[in-house]
């Protein structure tokens, strides 16, 4: 009952997000228009969500509610505050390093990255990267923060968080963009971020957790590492995939980025409405039972959890077929494009679904090895189909195609390692 209640909660957060997510589509696509501005401006998240990714394990709730729970079971407040504290400072100078060694040699890589970029896109595509490297700074700081929250079973502040970020792109695009062009939808972006962390901000200052240097502790970066390095590899897989993506769409002529973009937004929104809700709403309660060594009961939940989510999942994906032409030409003027790629992409959404909650399944069993060597098979597949692809000049539809088949192998995957770790963890 507690996880629906948190599900709920989240969901009904997800939906008012989801919302302004899509107005803030609609007003890029409208004000904007798909083209070499927006190309350049999705373009200019791949690398610092590339450099969050290496860290972004520090702060991801997969990692941090289980270390964080080992301490809240033996009511130990102050152990959890030198961990948050620890981590929270260890994190953030990592990042900010990376982020100065990117500023001073992005300029020599760049072009060979997104070779479909012209000189002059390429130098304004260089100085919105260095801009937007403000970005993971400020969200990995918020959703570390969020993530005590979490372990104390407190989800409102995590699930409120988007509705501000959202927020901030959307005065971005209205008030900045006119008059400063894809600098404006940059400022747009940190100003979201900005707000995003003073959600995090206020729970620090409502629930008295203290974050200070003084508690920094090595042996807890010692104690974490392993873990964290483990699961860094899972998320830099996500990330390359979308980074790999990119690359390819950008050969593929002018505006097929945000297409793709617009496209796995919509998918996106599908999954978090309710999977990536009831995974993380249900990751506090399977870190509780393994914890606790409660595995007859971590087992069953499992199992209703997945065969629920999967019916739920396959029926709201037809409901999304049916309404898909509605759907883009409401939210992108019924762009052909983006319209087809939607097709194909709504076929990943219940596959989608359960690897949002196997993923947070595996991590609660710590099997963050298993875990990360299924996303490195996965990313190998994606690689190996676009590139075989763009070598047969298939049409740009390809690249839904592979990620579609990347989930599929992802998910079998996850779903036969997962079963085999409840038998052992029951035997």
């Amino acid at each position: 009952m507690q996880i629906l209640k948190n599900t709920a909660i989240i969901s009904g957060f997800t939906i008012l997000s989801q919302m302004l997510g899509v107005l803030r589509d609609k007003l890029l696509v409208s004000v904007v228009g798909i083209g070499v501005t927006l190309d350049i401006y999705n373009a200019g998240f791949k690398i610092p969500d590339f450099i969050n990714s290496i860290f972004l394990s520090f702060v991801g709730i997969t990692v941090m509610v289980p270390f964080l729970t080992s301490s809240l079971v033996r009511n130990d407040k102050l152990e959890m505050e030198r961990k948050v504290s620890t981590i929270f400072y260890f994190f953030n100078t990592c990042l900010i390093l990376a982020s100065i060694l990117i500023i001073f040699t992005l300029d020599l890589f760049l072009h060979k990255l997104f070779p479909g970029f012209s000189s002059a896109d390429l130098l304004i595509l260089s100085h919105v990267t260095k801009l937007m490297l403000v970005q993971p700074i400020l969200l990995g700081s918020s959703n570390l923060i969020t993530c005590v929250a979490q372990s104390n079973k407190i989800f409102s502040y995590y699930a409120i968080s988007p509705l501000f970020y959202n927020i901030g792109v959307i005065i971005g695009i209205l008030f900045f963009y006119k008059n400063y062009g894809v600098y404006g939808l940059v400022t747009g972006v940190i100003l979201g971020a900005f707000l995003h962390f003073s959600v995090g901000f206020i729970y620090l200052i409502r629930h008295k957790v203290d974050i200070n240097l003084k508690y920094f502790d090595f042996k807890f970066i010692k104690e974490i590492f392993p873990i964290v390095a483990w699961r860094s590899i899972a998320f830099i897989m996500i990330t390359l995939k979308q980074f790999s993506i990119a690359i390819v769409s950008g050969l593929l002529g002018t505006g097929i980025i945000t297409v793709w973009t617009f496209a796995l937004n919509l998918v996106n929104m599908c999954v978090q409405f309710f999977a990536t809700s009831f995974a993380i709403a249900s990751f506090p309660v399977l870190s509780e039972y393994y914890e606790k060594k409660e595995m007859v009961k971590l087992e069953k939940t499992i199992k209703r959890n997945v065969r629920e989510i999967f019916l739920y999942s396959v029926i709201f994906a037809m409901f999304m077929f049916l309404l898909a032409r509605w759907i883009v030409g409401i939210v992108y003027n019924a762009d052909a494009k983006v319209l087809e790629l939607f097709y194909i992409l709504i076929f990943a959404i219940p596959f989608l679904n359960l690897e949002a909650y196997y993923a947070r399944a595996m991590m609660a069993m710590h099997k963050v090895k298993t875990l990360s060597a299924v996303h490195v098979l996965s990313f190998i597949f994606l690689i190996l189909t676009l590139y075989f692809s763009y070598k047969n000049n298939y049409e740009y539809t390809f690249i839904a195609y592979a990620y579609l088949f990347s989930v599929l192998m992802q998910i079998t995957f996850l779903y036969i390692f997962g079963q085999r770790s409840l038998k052992k963890l029951l035997k």
